[in-house]
């Protein structure tokens, strides 16, 4: 299965020759790269008549060239080159098309791209090898809420559910679908699920206070967001949420004593009025 076409990544077969230059093919060359013509068409394929030993060192060959290769693409892509790490997962995918990894690497690395319908494609090609995969399920369902697209992102989640029940990924992301779905009683639910396997996820509680503020119950939402802030790794996003359910409460002063944390006087004096206006704009939770 092709994901792209060439134009995707316009140096992808220069590239590629240049990455299998340097890796055995063990006959298995792309036919870009390997001879034409009907002397090449005629010569006798040479698995036929190996023998299982021969088969056996070939299959153990091309292995090592498979890990060498996917080693070569994860390098690339921690040395911040991502657009070449991207041509060279699709270009091992194309060699091996029924391996996993290239097509979650190359997803994950696509998403980080910010190019969600090219990393929706890979995730879906990798669900087509594994059905049951939980990375690709997950990270297909992170893809559609990013395009929102909740309705298909909780159809995801949903059968992860049906798998784990406990899943506290796919319970916090079937909350965040429902609350986008504009279901606020059944998003809350989720997450409360979330909360009673992890009760100190600042994700999940910081979902939860802002469906409930989303829902006209800051004061509940002040009780979920307190208890985030205390807690390491507490993101800005969580601190504002805050700022807005005291906002919403009419308690500006506790409001501003927040946003001065990232914000001069005359950009929290801009942002409570923003709350008078709109006490609960949409955003996409954590």
């Amino acid at each position: 299965m092709t994901i792209f076409p060439v134009r995707f990544f316009p140096g992808l077969w220069v590239a590629s020759a240049l990455f299998l230059g340097g890796c055995a093919t063990d006959g298995n060359l792309d036919p870009l790269l390997a001879g034409t013509g009907s002397a090449a068409a005629a010569e006798p394929n040479p698995v036929l008549t190996q023998t299982p030993a021969a088969q056996a060192r070939q299959a153990k060959n091309r292995d090592e060239n498979y890990e060498t290769m996917l080693r070569v693409a994860r390098r690339t892509w921690s040395s911040q080159d991502r657009k070449m790490a991207a041509t060279l997962f699709q270009r091992l995918h194309l060699q091996y098309p029924d391996r996993l990894d290239p097509l979650l690497d190359l997803a994950a690395l696509l998403t980080e791209m910010a190019q969600p319908r090219e990393a929706e494609l890979a995730y879906r090609a990798a669900l087509s090898l594994e059905p049951d995969n939980r990375p690709a399920r997950l990270g297909l369902a992170k893809i559609l809420l990013r395009q929102e697209q909740p309705g298909e992102a909780l159809d995801s989640y949903l059968m992860l559910l049906a798998q784990n029940a406990k899943d506290r990924r796919a319970l916090n992301g079937a909350g965040v679908a429902e609350d986008l779905l504009g279901n606020g009683a059944a998003a809350q639910a989720y997450f409360k699920e979330a909360l009673a396997l992890a009760p100190n996820d600042i994700k999940t509680l910081n979902n939860l206070a802002y469906s409930l503020i989303r829902g006209g119950q800051p004061q509940a939402a002040v009780a979920y967001l307190e208890q985030a802030t205390r807690l390491p790794g507490v993101t800005a996003r969580t601190w504002g949420n805050l700022a807005l359910a005291y906002g919403m409460l009419g308690q500006e002063r506790e409001a501003a004593r927040i946003l001065r944390r990232t914000m001069d006087d005359e950009k929290v004096d801009e942002t409570l009025a923003s709350y008078r206006r709109s006490p609960a704009p949409r955003q996409l939770p954590d």
